[in-house]
């Protein structure tokens, strides 16, 4: 894991920093996020999505960009079955899971009308490397044996659309799922049934400004 974050960081600096075609900026958004455990998932919760971005064009319809940032997942009451045998795993009302990651991801984009387009649609995929730096339940940390994995690997499709203004300012509206395979928590709930592995799982919806340099 160690390995995959350090060549995930040195990709990015140094792909970034000798390009000319660069665009910086920042992010900010909501992702609507759940836990998925085994064929169950828990009830969505709202969490937020801030990060610095960069972009380097490197052709007229394919571009890089790279994302270092905080990103709140986590999740809400898990349930399996329906109707009349629905079964409440927690047993509490407005039961969650409050994770919060430090994320860096890169990502592949390509613009079918051109980057260099006053109005361009983009589509986007890439992996994502982030760090549990808290966990909670109910409010109150997580530790020991709850916390499986403090890293997790994610990959990311989505689509946007970037409008270029005056001045080299461009504003993107993106929208996507993300979708983790490290299992990072293994808790019980307060009835004692344990969970096996949680695995993340969020929609998200961004508006982001760059800066041409």
């Amino acid at each position: 894991m160690k390995k995959i974050i350090v060549s995930l960081i040195f990709t990015a600096f140094t792909t970034f920093s000798f390009a000319q075609n660069i665009q910086i900026g920042g992010q900010a958004g909501l992702s609507f996020t759940n836990l998925m455990y085994a064929s169950s998932n828990s009830e969505k919760i709202t969490r937020v999505h801030l990060a610095f971005t960069t972009e380097y064009i490197f052709s007229k319809r394919f571009t890089l960009n790279g994302h270092f940032g905080y990103s709140g997942k986590g999740g809400g009451e898990f349930r399996e079955g329906s109707g009349n045998d629905e079964i409440i795993y927690t047993g509490v009302n407005g039961f969650n899971i409050k994770l919060d990651f430090v994320n860096l991801g890169i990502g592949i984009r390509y613009y079918p009308l051109k980057e260099s387009a006053k109005i361009s649609p983009f589509a986007t995929i890439g992996p994502t490397v982030g760090y549990i730096v808290s966990a909670k339940k109910q409010g109150e940390k997580l530790k020991g044996d709850d916390i499986k994995n403090r890293a997790d690997v994610t990959t990311f499709v989505g689509l946007g659309i970037k409008l270029k203004l005056n001045n080299g300012l461009n504003i993107e509206i993106l929208g996507g799922y993300d979708r983790g395979f490290n299992d990072v928590l293994s808790p019980r709930g307060p009835n004692g049934i344990g969970f096996q592995s949680l695995f993340n799982e969020h929609t998200f919806v961004t508006v982001g400004v760059k800066k041409s340099l």
